[in-house]
């Protein structure tokens, strides 16, 4: 059986998306958690981390016979297993437009990312009113609502996600939902019906009580 390394499930985004995918393909894993215990986000200097992925950092996936140590890899990996499970989508156009999105994800929004670091037990506060000012943070926020509405308008214009099934953009963009949660930012309708969408997916509610039960505690982020 594989087992996923992730970090704090209240505070790694990026663990949260291959474990999702794993979950939505019906892949049977083992999953160890190593705390995030210092250093940037995403890295740890917690020699855990260091053994279990080459990178040094978290999420990392080990199988009988390798290990895949980047998020998006390892979700590829997921969709390559599963290939009936929808996190890529059958047809051809829709697939390419579901891989833009998420590696526009991977590799992008600088802007939300770090104006709104991840932090699942925070409750919005007054003055997140003014992370929202920032032209890098609307135009994030902005982009990401027009990739929703084009996928949505071209691939399942009624369905509550984008291509049909939970799909890896799906798994990328379920932790920005958390985020524009917890800072209470304003989006469209249209917006807001796909956030909430992911946020009431049965695998992400196993993730957020897991968080939520956490204990551990890093200040940079809950004083962000």
């Amino acid at each position: 059986m594989p087992t996923l390394f992730i970090g704090n499930k209240n505070y790694s985004s990026w663990s949260m998306r291959p474990w999702l995918a794993l979950k939505w393909a019906g892949i049977p894993f083992e999953e160890r958690v190593l705390p995030m215990i210092g250093g940037v986000y995403g890295k740890s200097t917690a020699p855990e981390i260091a053994a279990a992925s080459p990178s040094g950092r978290v999420p990392a996936l080990k199988t009988n016979d390798l290990t895949i140590w980047d998020s998006l890899s390892i979700c590829e990996w997921a969709a390559e297993q599963k290939p009936a499970s929808g996190l890529l989508p059958k047809d051809p156009v829709a697939r390419a437009f579901c891989r833009s999105a998420a590696a526009e994800m991977h590799s992008g929004f600088q802007g939300v990312r770090n104006g709104m670091t991840m932090n699942i037990r925070r409750a919005p506060k007054p003055e997140d009113a003014a992370r929202f000012e920032r032209t890098e943070v609307q135009k994030d926020i902005a982009r990401m609502q027009d990739v929703w509405a084009e996928a949505r308008r071209r691939f399942n214009p009624k369905g509550p996600y984008l291509f049909g099934a939970p799909s890896i953009a799906a798994a990328f963009f379920t932790p920005v939902a958390t985020r524009f949660r917890t800072y209470g930012a304003k989006l469209s309708p249209e917006g807001q019906a796909y956030c909430d969408a992911l946020l009431a997916n049965p695998s992400y509610l196993e993730w957020e009580q897991a968080a939520k039960a956490e204990t551990w505690v890093i200040e940079v982020f809950d004083n962000a």
